[in-house]
């Protein structure tokens, strides 16, 4: 796994202005996830983000979770058709403000209820067991699931290897159990392991952004910038100083060329997985690749956050992290289709915006949108739904 995807993913926990009840951190989240049936938001809580220099316009967000531990808004009233959106961040949005969140905007009064379970870090098999619990134990029924794990698939495929188990439903919780367990223990042995674990700094990282956002906002202490985007921009840092620019050409990263089978063969069984319980239950699975805003020039960012992506000890430009992504959705949509899945490339949809002259009015980083890229996700995602909803 990269750690620069690993942080970006981590970073998505950071900045809480206001939790009822108080703030969990990055650790507990997942320590939590490893014990309960569903990896979702915490249930009637309120969070509030200052967002301000985050990208153009940026200045609050608030994210909610409802009783059921999705986001809001949660339609409350009859639809024809229900919908659930799983995923990890780029699906939650936490940073765009509520109603312009992907979506909820392709919430239909009355025709189209959306239910959105996105959650950082989540992956294919944080979404399935989110379902079931869903379906199973909360009641709900749902005609479309809508899922984008490609980046964190990816990235916990490599945090789970040193338990001798891998991204897979079948035996997931123990393996996410022992990744945190080992992270509690302390001693000299454990610390050289970690050493050479991808996912330890920066998930350390952002627990130590966490309560240092947390302890400065109890403080009652103002700043021109918001913490969020210095968080962003202390992590950006911090990945760039640890390595270094790599110029080699793609197809030189045998990290990709040697793991990107196993990849796509791990992403076929959980979603084969997923694609069996959503069609017991009479529904369509829909799988999404994610978008990436590598094309895009620097200057058309706010702030450029983007982290380059990782392989070996190298940093690759902005063209190889490009390509590195477009392969990766490429396995991700062909495991999709190996699994029997319905497809939609939305990264190819959303390429010619990413790598345009403004590119960078559509995320603030990497990955991650702004209200601008939140609302060309739902134009071009809602024919799409429709279209299936239309032959169900």
């Amino acid at each position: 796994m990269s750690v620069a995807v690993f942080a970006t993913l981590a970073l998505a926990e950071v900045g809480a202005r206001m939790t009822v009840p108080g703030p969990q951190f990055f650790e507990q989240i997942i320590g939590e996830s490893s014990r309960h049936p569903a990896r979702l938001s915490d249930a009637n809580t309120t969070r509030i983000f200052t967002i301000r220099g985050l990208y153009e316009g940026a200045d609050q967000a608030v994210l909610r979770g409802s009783e059921h531990g999705l986001i809001e808004p949660v339609s409350e009233a009859e639809a024809e058709f229900n919908i659930l959106f799983v995923g990890g961040s780029t699906t939650e949005a936490r940073y765009v403000p509520e109603d312009d969140r992907w979506v909820a905007l392709l919430n239909v009064p009355g025709e189209i209820a959306t239910f959105n379970a996105g959650v950082s870090g989540g992956n294919t098999a944080d979404a399935y067991f989110n379902y079931l619990f869903l379906i199973e134990e909360q009641g709900f029924e749902f005609d479309l699931v809508i899922l984008m794990t490609q980046v964190n698939d990816w990235s916990w495929m490599f945090a789970l290897r040193p338990y001798g188990g891998s991204l897979r439903v079948d035996g997931y919780r123990d393996y996410l159990s022992a990744w945190y367990l080992d992270r509690r223990d302390t001693g000299f042995v454990a610390t050289l392991r970690r050493q050479a674990r991808l996912v330890e700094a920066a998930a350390r990282a952002a627990t130590a952004l966490d309560q240092t956002v947390f302890s400065s906002l109890l403080s009652n202490e103002q700043s021109a910038e918001s913490q969020v985007v210095i968080a962003y921009r202390e992590s950006r840092q911090n990945v760039l100083d640890a390595y270094e620019a790599d110029t080699a050409p793609l197809n030189e990263c045998d990290m990709l060329r040697e793991n990107l089978a196993d990849y796509e063969q791990i992403t076929t069984s959980n979603l084969r997985a997923f694609n069996d319980k959503v069609k017991e239950a009479g529904a369509h699975l829909l799988v999404m690749s994610e978008a990436h805003s590598y094309g895009a020039p620097e200057g058309s960012f706010y702030e450029d956050f983007r982290v380059p992506r990782r392989c070996a000890e190298n940093l690759l430009s902005h063209e190889g992290s490009a390509a590195f992504s477009d392969k990766l959705g490429q396995s991700y949509l062909r495991a999709a289709s190996k699994a029997g899945t319905l497809i939609y490339d939305l990264a190819g949809e959303m390429e010619p915006f990413m790598s345009g002259a403004d590119g960078g009015r559509y995320m603030y980083d990497e990955v991650h949108y702004t209200v601008d890229g939140s609302r060309e996700v739902a134009r071009l995602v809602a024919p799409v739904m429709r279209q299936i909803l239309a032959e169900r």
